[in-house]
């Protein structure tokens, strides 16, 4: 009697009620169209002092509901297959990045009129105050951004809801139930069919996730590779207007046109590279069901970035050629360990609300972190000067600012090892847990009960 009821609440767990009846599909584009609005509703706020709460009050929402479009990725695809849709979201940012240049090479970089002539003496809001210049740019970013929205409402109608059934099956082809024992790694109870099980809210999730060692682990594991990414993002212009100039001071007066889009596009290469490993080393993540061996690889590229920023100094003419190559191997290292640390993220958290809740915990203590230390170790210009050698060297990486990204990416690494090693010693239990209860079942003694579903299982294995 134990053994069927045992049995028939392992059903009812996987497959027994369903989130047919739920609406990811038009949650999901409410968020995404919220983030749309706010994104544009930004740009339309002029930058002055009275403007700035409100702009910080729009900027708030797009910052909030990243966790939310992150989180509907994980629920509709296996935990085996979901680093390259994750992949394609997280490039999707450093891509941004790399058409934001694109735009900013025609358009603000260059003067009011074709006439090359201005004034040295004129500020850059002046220089860029035409239609060429930042209004320009200011209607390029809402027609760009009113596109996307109308893109993203149409694709609606593609995203699908949860699905009606499982796509896996729990009874062998000859209907002996009790074969869903025999092999824990084929045990997919609270793996990929809870994924799409319809969970009904419970205050549990939250002590859930903040009382698992998990959450903590992959909080260090995705803080300590953003904050040195954020660094780099916020030096990688002026870098690449340093290696352009290649030493040479030139007045900004007599700069062309010409000269100012390569400056701007010169920023694109390295996110270019970026977006293209990110994506290829999802797909071999993906096939080896690996995430920590990848992610170390690329970290060591992040390493390399920040010993050269050290041993080249603050100043950017005279090793612009280094610095500008170390802004490919950190945007690929940074970029590229993050999209695998948030597949690692989904694979690793079973529950609906519990992997929502740790998504939020992870976001924001990344955030937190970012905001608090970047500023105090880069070097940032007070004025708009006259000369563009000043302005690249001006702002840059401080001494200890290069320590202290190259420190955070080295307990990036010890942080992936610790967590490989935590899951391996977890999965290594749950096998042995595994083997027990079958025996029992095989007793009829019933051991599964409401706690051991979700990534608590004996039958969840961790991807490592």
């Amino acid at each position: 009697m134990n053994r069927q009821h045992n049995l028939d609440h392992l059903r009812r767990a996987a497959n027994g009620t369903r989130a047919s009846d739920e609406t990811p599909a038009i949650k999901a584009e409410i968020t995404s169209r919220a983030q749309d609005l706010a994104e544009n509703g930004n740009e339309t706020i002029i930058e002055d002092e009275k403007a700035l709460r409100r702009r910080i009050h729009w900027s708030i929402l797009p910052v909030a509901l990243f966790p939310g479009c992150m989180y509907y990725i994980t629920c509709w695809y296996p935990r085996r297959q979901i680093g390259f849709p994750i992949a394609i979201f997280y490039a999707g940012g450093a891509l941004g990045a790399a058409l934001a240049n694109l735009l900013n090479a025609p358009i603000v970089t260059i003067s009011t009129g074709n006439n090359p002539a201005v004034s040295a003496n004129q500020t850059s809001q002046e220089l860029e105050g035409g239609p060429s210049g930042s209004v320009g740019s200011d209607w390029v970013v809402l027609i760009w951004g009113l596109l996307t929205i109308v893109l993203s409402i149409l694709t609606y109608f593609f995203v699908p809801n949860f699905p009606a059934s499982d796509d896996k099956i729990l009874e062998s082809p000859t209907g002996d139930s009790s074969t869903i024992f025999k092999n824990w790694q084929t045990w997919y109870i609270g793996d990929d069919a809870t994924r799409n099980t319809k969970e009904d809210y419970s205050s549990k999730a939250w002590k859930e996730a903040f009382t698992d060692m998990k959450t903590y682990l992959f909080t260090l594991v995705h803080t300590t590779n953003v904050v040195p990414r954020d660094g780099l993002a916020l030096v990688q212009r002026v870098t690449a207007i340093a290696y352009a100039r290649r030493g040479r001071v030139i007045d900004e007066s007599k700069l062309d046109n010409l000269d100012r889009a390569i400056y701007s596009l010169l920023y694109v290469p390295p996110v270019a590279l970026a977006v293209v490993t990110i994506l290829g080393t999802s797909i071999l993540s993906d096939r080896f069901n690996q995430r920590a061996y990848f992610m170390m690889g690329f970290s060591l590229l992040s390493i390399s970035s920040f010993i050269i920023f050290i041993a080249t100094g603050e100043d950017q003419r005279e090793y612009a050629k280094a610095k500008y190559a170390a802004c490919f191997l950190g945007s690929v290292g940074t970029w590229t360990s993050g999209a695998l640390s948030w597949a690692w993220i989904a694979n690793s958290f079973e529950g609906l609300y519990k992997r929502a809740i740790v998504i939020g915990i992870i976001v924001g203590v990344g955030n937190i972190i970012s905001g608090l230390t970047i500023p105090a170790v880069v070097t940032w210009q007070e004025e708009f000067p006259g000369k563009i050698g000043d302005q690249a060297t001006k702002t840059t990486f401080s001494a200890a600012g290069s320590i202290y990204f190259l420190v955070l990416i080295c307990v990036h690494i010890a942080s992936i090892l610790l967590t490989r090693w935590y899951l391996d010693r977890e999965n290594r239990r749950k096998q042995v847990n595994a083997k027990q209860l079958h025996g029992d079942t095989q007793q009829g003694v019933g051991l599964t009960t409401e706690d051991e579903y979700g990534d608590k299982s004996t039958g969840f294995k961790y991807i490592l």
